[in-house]
């Protein structure tokens, strides 16, 4: 085949996108101390790029979050996925000891803050609470097909 001849890669579902970064990121959780994992269910469509984009920061935050204010080798962690064909829903519940909490000074905004308001945006919700030391988020991205859009 000549330069201009090749095969273009294949595209990757979004639910296998979702599935390989949520599980790469408890790896590194993982190999880090923290005890945890990661399930995904269901199926879903191909999601307009603003809802992929927050559904994989998310996860990547929500890792992250993790990292930065839980001590390794100290509780557990759980990320609940679920794909339906109306939306894209996380669940993460972790009892993860947690250091020194942020002041208001250290607080950015650009967290979970943020992305509250992101899928508030897009019409769905999330949510955190924290009880008895178990800390728990819940997420409804919803999804329109790439397809219907205008």
């Amino acid at each position: 085949l000549s330069e201009t001849e090749k095969p273009e890669a294949p595209e990757v579902s979004f639910m296998s996108e979702v599935d390989g970064l949520a599980r790469q990121s408890c790896d590194r959780l993982n190999a880090m101390g923290y005890e945890g994992g990661v399930s995904i269910d269901g199926l879903c469509v191909n999601p307009l790029p603003e809802q992929r984009e927050e559904a994989l920061s998310l996860i990547v935050e929500l890792c992250n979050n993790i990292e930065r204010h839980g001590e390794p080798r100290r509780g557990s962690f759980e990320l609940l996925i679920t794909f339906s064909v109306e939306a894209l829903e996380i669940r993460q519940i972790n009892d993860i000891a947690s250091r020194d909490s942020l002041t208001d000074d250290e607080r950015s905004g650009r967290g979970l803050t943020l992305h509250e308001r992101r899928i508030r945006d897009m019409g769905g919700v999330l949510t955190t609470r924290s009880d008895d030391g178990v800390w728990v988020l819940y997420a409804r991205i919803p999804l329109k097909p790439a397809s219907e859009e205008p």
